[in-house]
Formats: C-alpha cells, sequence, structure tokens
C-alpha cells in the first residue's frame, strides 16, 4: 500500500480533507469492501478469470479488472461507464471471430 499516494487521492476525493485516512468513513469502507474481494496477483489471472465468467455468463453482466488502490492486486467489478462496456463489447466480439 502506497501511503502517500492513498493520502494525495483521499484529499482530492473526500469532503473534509484535513481528517486523517484512518479516521474517513468513505475510505475504511473502501479498505473493506477491498477485502472482500478476490485478490489477483496479475492481469494476465484476473483476465483469465474475467474470460471464462464471460464465457459461463454468455456476456449478460460485462465485468472490467482494476487495479485496488488498497492492496497490490487486481479486481474485478461490473462495467458501468460507456468506455468500459464498449471494451467489453469489443472483446466479445474478437472471441466470438475467434470461435
Amino acid at each position: 500500500m502506497d501511503t502517500a499516494r492513498l493520502e494525495t487521492w483521499h484529499r482530492k476525493h473526500h469532503p473534509r480533507r484535513n481528517q486523517p485516512i484512518a479516521d474517513c468513513w468513505h475510505c475504511q469502507r473502501d479498505r473493506a469492501k477491498c477485502r472482500s474481494k478476490i485478490p489477483f496477483a496479475t492481469r494476465e489471472e484476473v483476465d483469465a478469470w474475467i474470460d471464462e465468467l464471460h464465457r459461463c455468463r454468455n456476456y449478460a453482466t460485462p465485468v472490467v479488472r482494476y487495479r485496488c488502490r488498497w492492496c497490490p492486486h487486481y479486481h474485478y467489478a461490473t462495467a458501468v461507464t460507456r468506455v468500459q462496456k464498449r471494451r467489453v463489447e469489443k472483446a466479445r466480439r474478437r472471441s466470438l471471430y475467434r470461435s
């Protein structure tokens, strides 16, 4: 965990910027969410997991990987933004073309 990077992010995104991370409710909630998720050590590992998940679910729920700010690992989450959804759709089309 890079403390300086977390402090910078905390000051930029949370309303009470002078409050330490240890006392910030939002930061502690995010840290608890991180601990409840599956950690992946490498991008390749999480990408393989996501590909398998997409094949099993037939791309019903688009999922993307992200680098966690609380731990040195990757996690996956549901694609929310338009850009993320486009990337998943592009990957789906690529997988159909390979088949």
